[in-house]
């Protein structure tokens, strides 16, 4: 429990002043892997706080209940700027949501869902 937060609290918070940082970043490695969307639901949160299922808006209150709902296997989380030290705070309450549900989480990059962060041990 305590590994997962760790990996969630430095993804929603990890600071790389420039985009070609990220490859010099011993510790995040980014791996062309879209995300499967037969089996993960892909949350987004933008910059402002509007946070999105599957390409739709959605409230943070009606989030769970949404995920509940679909036949997934997985979540596949990704928000506006990554590279920026914090998140909006939408941001932790998506990723305590998923967390509530026992779902494994994919971190991605970008906003298409193409892009999986992979966090080297």
């Amino acid at each position: 429990m305590r590994a997962v937060l760790a990996v969630l609290l430095l993804f929603t918070s990890v600071a790389i002043p420039q985009a070609h940082a990220l490859q010099e970043n011993p510790e995040i490695e980014l791996v062309n892997q879209p995300c499967d969307i037969k089996t993960a639901a892909r949350v987004f949160v933008s910059a402002v706080g509007v946070v999105s299922l599957n390409g739709k808006v959605i409230t943070i209150d009606s989030l769970l209940v949404a995920l509940q709902k679909l036949p997934i296997r997985s979540v596949c989380y990704s928000r506006e700027n990554p590279e920026a030290f914090e998140p909006h705070p939408f941001a932790l309450d998506v990723l305590g949501a998923v967390r509530e549900l026992k779902l494994p989480i994919a971190f991605y990059w970008d906003a298409d869902f193409q892009q999986r962060v992979h966090f080297k041990e």
